[in-house]
């Protein structure tokens, strides 16, 4: 079943996504999740895992490539098993009808008075920059904002690998990086260090394998290591 969330509100309507698949383990598409040629793939997993995906699409149709495939697959996430939700703030009544008419569509509004939206990338700054106070603050901000852990760990995980391609390689292009986010990447990644980047990237996967083997959920693990860095 395919859902479309439109609305200024990208807090409320992810939120909403998250309630709807409380019982599905929940896999995010979008800049710093999943990379978006793989949602075929985990489509098409169900069954061979305990707990059946569900897909969020978050904010996709910003890129060319994001908004290519969902008109093109349109139709079979719509008749997928599993839950598969769309999240973008605008969608014109143009653009709506490249969806199948009877997916399910839900509007969040901000309210009248709202405070910004929390930016993941002003979190992920300060990590990589090892300002612990900021960044802890910051993420508990995106928590409270909606944000899952699981949302923040990709996150984090795409700006420490960000990080040690820039270390690597000779320039943007050879890293598959965006000039700005190259640059910035390598201006941090100096500034720790390839061993101390290594670390992060390690310890990292290490808080997602323990959250999925009992020993904690990924939100705490996430704020030990934060608090620890």
């Amino acid at each position: 079943m395919l859902y479309i969330f439109t609305g200024t509100d990208i807090g409320k309507a992810k939120a909403r996504a998250r309630e709807l698949a409380k019982e599905y383990e929940l896999v995010v598409f979008g800049e710093g999740g999943e990379p978006i040629e793989k949602a075929l793939g985990v489509l098409a997993s169900h069954g061979l895992f305990v707990s059946m995906p569900a897909l969020l699409f978050d904010r996709v149709r910003e890129s060319e490539e994001g908004k290519v495939f969902l008109e093109d697959y349109a139709q079979a996430l719509h008749e997928s098993k599993v839950p598969v939700f769309i999240v973008e703030p605008k969608l014109t009544a143009t653009e709506l009808k490249k969806f199948p008419s009877s997916a399910k569509k839900e509007f969040f509004g901000a309210e009248e008075i709202t405070q910004p939206q929390p930016n993941v990338f002003a979190f992920t700054d300060a990590f990589l920059s090892g300002d612990r106070k900021r960044a802890w603050i910051q993420y508990r901000t995106l928590m409270l904002a909606g944000s899952s852990a699981e949302e923040i760990h990709g996150a984090m995980v795409w700006a420490v690998r960000s990080m040690l391609l820039s270390l690597k390689t000779s320039g943007p292009t050879e890293a598959g990086l965006k000039p700005f986010v190259y640059s910035k990447s390598k201006k941090f990644g100096e500034k720790i260090g390839i061993e101390k980047a290594e670390t992060l990237s390690s310890s990292l996967i290490s808080a997602y394998h323990r959250s999925r083997m009992g020993e904690g959920g990924l939100d705490l693990l996430l704020e030990d290591l934060l608090l620890a860095k």
